[in-house]
């Protein structure tokens, strides 16, 4: 996991990013946008920064991921849960 993606979401700003960028990250409910290159990253920035529709909806969605997002105490314990099927 990268910590950008995560400390942007940390902070409720507005994300876009690559599927390889928000690889590792688990939350039960919300969506980003998302894009397999630089290319369609740009033209998912163009297209939704001018709808403010999509921008109410991807900001209520930036909530949900923070609200369902393992918490420090979960992913401790899947830490440890993975060493101890890795011995």
């Amino acid at each position: 996991v990268s910590t950008k993606l995560g400390k942007a979401l940390s902070w409720g700003l507005p994300v876009s990013t690559t599927l390889r960028g928000m690889r590792g990250y688990q939350w039960q409910n919300g969506e980003l946008l998302n894009c397999n290159s630089p290319t369609e990253m740009a033209i998912l920035i163009l297209k939704y920064s001018k709808d403010l529709k999509a921008a109410a909806y991807y900001r209520n969605q930036i909530e949900l991921i923070k609200a369902t997002a393992p918490g420090l105490q979960q992913m401790m314990n899947d830490v440890i849960s993975l060493l101890q099927k890795k011995r």
